[in-house]
């Protein structure tokens, strides 16, 4: 997804940040760290959602940058996080055993899975190894969803997923963005709603 160009001051939104910044800065599992943001078209959401992660990195977060939600939305998240991650864990290769790599938290070599992984498990098993690997690192993950459409299989893998993650009081934050008409909220079930964004 392109990044769209941003104005350079977000007029009426700085508490909305402030409040998510703030939990980044707390504890893992702080309920600042999920948020929800729904309004219109043209509401400012994706741009806020940029703006989030220009802030998260600064504070030595690897950052998934906004991934609309569709069926191949998992996947793209773990490579985002892959990709991002990069710079911030040791990229030495595991040393070769008879019956192949040993590996640590089915990691090979930095980020990357090992084949078996790769192959075999769920993206919340990836999710989960990738952020044992990062917060052990000293670094959390942030999340980004646009687009959001709660009623899709893959945003409930991923609530689930980031609730079993914040139980285990690893490093991970999530904030998504959508239209309120699309999202039965009864469905986002332990993610904080923030308030609708006006229009700018």
């Amino acid at each position: 997804m392109y990044k769209r160009q941003r104005p350079s001051y977000l007029v009426g939104r700085e508490t909305v940040i402030s409040t998510f910044i703030s939990g980044l800065e707390q504890e893992p599992g702080n309920r600042d760290r999920a948020m929800l943001m729904l309004g219109q078209r043209g509401s400012g959401k994706t741009v806020l959602l940029w703006e989030l992660a220009d802030r998260a990195r600064k504070l030595g977060f690897v950052v998934a940058t906004p991934t609309v939600a569709s069926e191949d939305m998992l996947e793209r998240i773990v490579e985002k996080i892959q990709e991002a991650g990069k710079p911030y864990v040791n990229k030495r290769r595991l040393p070769k055993l008879a019956s192949g790599s040993l590996s640590v938290f089915g990691l090979s070599a930095g980020l990357e899975f090992t084949r078996d992984v790769q192959e075999t498990k769920s993206f919340q098993f990836k999710l989960t190894q990738l952020a044992r690997k990062l917060t052990e690192q000293g670094h959390g993950i942030l999340i980004l969803i646009d687009e959001l459409q709660a009623n899709s299989p893959e945003i409930r893998q991923l609530v689930t997923a980031y609730q079993e993650l914040v139980g285990e009081r690893l490093n991970v934050a999530l904030a998504m963005a959508g239209k309120p008409f699309r999202i039965p909220y009864p469905k986002v079930i332990g993610v904080r709603l923030s308030n609708r964004l006006a229009p700018w």
